[in-house]
């Protein structure tokens, strides 16, 4: 064979194993930048979750807190009109019993 030529071969042999390599190389590269998306992807997706549980749980508390607010308040309001009818039941017996024993106001019996 010539030797140009045996040459030549030689180079590209070497040559297209270096291809391979570079290419083995970058493919291997690609998967880990891929790998690196996946995880970053996770990771925000993570982030954004956690986030939105938070958001969720101050609502979530929020509403609670109007919640207990608003028992309080109408406790507060049925105590105090609990309170008043109390202070006005011996009047209203008092006007019963005087309808009963006199009759209506003004009326005929």
């Amino acid at each position: 064979m010539n030797p140009d030529l045996e040459s030549i071969l030689a180079s590209d042999e070497e040559a297209r194993a270096r291809i391979e390599t570079a290419r083995r190389d970058a493919e291997a590269r690609i998967a880990a930048a891929r790998r690196e998306l996946v995880r970053l992807g996770e990771q925000r997706a993570a982030a954004r979750m956690a986030e939105v549980e938070g958001r969720v749980r101050a609502v979530g508390e929020a509403a609670e807190k109007r919640s207990t607010e608003r028992h309080r308040s109408r406790q507060e309001y049925l105590s105090g009109t609990r309170r008043a009818a109390q202070l006005r039941l011996p009047d209203a017996v008092e006007a019963w019993l005087r309808i009963v024993r006199d009759g209506p106001a003004g009326g005929a019996r």
